[in-house]
């Protein structure tokens, strides 16, 4: 109950953070629901998973999301423009495989690797 009231904090935070254009307090708010997942279930986080996000966090991820059904699949990751290359590098050596999205006021976009 206590990780379900902190993932619904993180959800609160995120949203202030994207009305507020402060992608930094989205990635603390990431960072917040990443936390209680990890206390909801050991299964969400496994160790493969959390190399890549310490890989990540090292090389400057602001924020991490698991994303997909049971377990997740997808790793979303905040990462200011500037170190994109430097955060997929570091994905890609420890064993995940890095695409690019951007946030856009029209919209998602996402393009190859």
């Amino acid at each position: 109950r206590q990780a379900l009231a902190a993932v619904a904090r993180a959800a609160r935070a995120a949203a202030e953070a994207v009305f507020g254009g402060e992608m930094r307090a989205l990635g603390r708010a990431m960072r917040a629901d990443a936390a209680a997942r990890r206390k909801w279930s050991e299964q969400v986080y496994t160790p493969p998973l959390e190399a890549i996000v310490a890989a990540a966090r090292r090389a400057g991820s602001w924020g991490e999301k698991v994303c997909g059904a049971g377990g997740g699949g997808y790793l979303v990751l905040l990462v200011e423009p500037s170190r994109r290359r430097k955060v997929a590098e570091a994905v890609r050596k420890a064993g995940g495989q890095p695409s690019t999205a951007g946030v856009r006021r029209a919209g998602l976009r996402v393009s190859g690797p």
